[in-house]
């Protein structure tokens, strides 16, 4: 998958919540959330599942380290299992002296007193820095800005309630106290276990995510199928006379001797309509305040253009999710390397975006979703 699309599908597990108590005008809905909240300290830990958004808050580090430490192990469970408290005797100077072995560590750097992972660093005005330092050099900073984060260390899987299981991965979290990372979710269970200082988490089932502010609001079950499509087929086709011969023979006349026209179709509005309904429709069953065309729900207004063969195509509407082609004669095109054949009345849908570059392959005459400046 692309890294702009991999991007995109991972935003949903983020909040834009970045605050440790979150200012009601800004974040309302946050506030009759379902949620769940835990002061762990040392010795005591919490099981978050699969796919629950956390919110963790680093407060008081301790009194004679005057760092906050804490270990978690993801895992695939079997069987899903509620959220609950429960306890460990880990010893914090075991793990720590792993820790210390590693020839560097990376480090989050963050002037804001949260943490955002690395690859938001865009959306925070490039204030998030990931920086490589050894155990040693981070301590002897005692800089708050720094967090020991993300750093899979296999041999700390022995420490965990499974050390048999080859599926675990473990992480510690370092830092000197009275910081928080952003509301998120992770896609594997979570056993959260406090070593040092104090540590509050918030938790909230998945069914909380429209009061929680995700980055990405598109309902999961839509972003999960347009993960599925574009890691195994990107495109959805119609050779199935999405519009009629009558409807292309008046096309054709309106073009003429021209090489491309814009046209009014009630046929192509409501072929138009029919590809983007189930988008919008999902989105507003899930409280989503904008759809994939925006701002009106419909197109009444379309590009029709005569291509050569060679020729590369550039949508004419860049404010939809996905770009729409429709076959006025036979085309056959490349996207993004892979040759497609549309018969005349056929469509193809494809994700509207610079990653799907379009080579016509023939000469050819195709419609395409339209709006002009005056039509907002």
């Amino acid at each position: 998958m692309d890294g702009e699309l991999k991007q995109f599908i991972d935003d949903r597990r983020y909040s834009l919540i970045d605050q440790k108590h979150p200012d009601y005008n800004r974040f309302p809905k946050y506030y009759t959330s379902h949620r769940f909240e835990i002061l762990l300290r040392p010795g005591e830990r919490v099981f978050i599942p699969s796919k629950w958004w956390h919110f963790v808050q680093s407060e008081d580090p301790d009194p004679d380290t005057g760092l906050n430490v804490a270990i978690n192990f993801w895992y695939q469970s079997k069987d899903p299992r509620p959220a609950r408290f429960g306890w460990h005797n880990l010893n914090v100077n075991e793990i720590i002296d792993i820790v210390k072995k590693q020839e560097s560590l990376m480090v989050s750097r963050s002037p804001l007193g949260y943490f955002p992972p690395g690859q938001f660093a865009h959306k925070y005005n490039n204030k998030i820095k990931i920086e490589s330092l050894t155990y040693d050099e981070f301590i002897s900073t005692k800089n708050h800005e720094l967090y020991i984060t993300q750093n899979y260390i296999e041999e700390l899987n022995k420490f965990s309630p499974w050390p048999e299981n080859s599926n675990v991965r473990s992480q510690v979290w370092i830092n000197f106290g009275n910081c928080f990372t952003i509301p998120h979710w992770d896609g594997e269970d979570n056993w959260l276990c406090q070593l040092q200082g104090n540590r509050r988490v918030i938790i909230a089932p998945n069914d909380e995510t429209s009061n929680l502010y995700p980055m990405n609001p598109y309902p999961d079950r839509l972003l999960e199928t347009i993960e599925r499509q574009m890691t195994s087929c990107p495109y959805i086709h119609f050779n199935n006379d999405d519009i009629s011969e009558s409807v292309i023979r008046e096309i054709s006349e309106a073009i003429g001797t021209q090489s491309e026209v814009h046209i009014e179709c009630d046929d192509l509005s409501a072929a138009f309509a029919r590809h983007m309904s189930h988008f919008n429709i999902i989105l507003e069953q899930n409280g989503v305040g904008f759809n994939v065309l925006r701002p009106t729900k419909r197109c009444s207004l379309f590009h029709i253009k005569k291509f050569k063969k060679g020729d590369k195509f550039l949508t004419p509407e860049p404010n939809l999710l996905v770009s729409i082609i429709w076959a006025l004669t036979p085309v056959e095109l490349n996207i993004k390397g892979k040759n497609h054949r549309i018969k005349p009345g056929g469509a193809i849908l494809y994700p509207n975006s610079w990653l799907f570059p379009v080579v016509i392959l023939e000469d050819c005459m195709t419609a395409t979703p339209f709006k002009d400046e005056d039509s907002q």
